[in-house]
């Protein structure tokens, strides 16, 4: 099961697998529990790890875009 953790961070961390360092949004199915939690997308990428092909993580969320206009 995956441990809950605070909504703001869901929007805003990218989740990256350990083994693979694939990263992820919160909700992707493709995340497993053994994961490393960085404050973006960036800091993700910066790390060696790479976005995945399926839930596509950027550095911006639709919340953050909004937020900024």
């Amino acid at each position: 099961m995956l441990p809950e953790i605070p909504e703001y961070r869901k929007d805003f961390s990218a989740f990256t697998n350990k083994r693979t360092r694939v990263f992820h949004r919160y909700e992707c199915q493709r995340r497993n529990e053994d994961f490393l939690e960085y404050k973006s997308a960036k800091e993700a990428r910066d790390a060696g790890g790479k976005p995945c092909k399926h839930c596509k993580p950027r550095d911006m969320t639709i919340a953050q875009e909004r937020i900024k206009k």
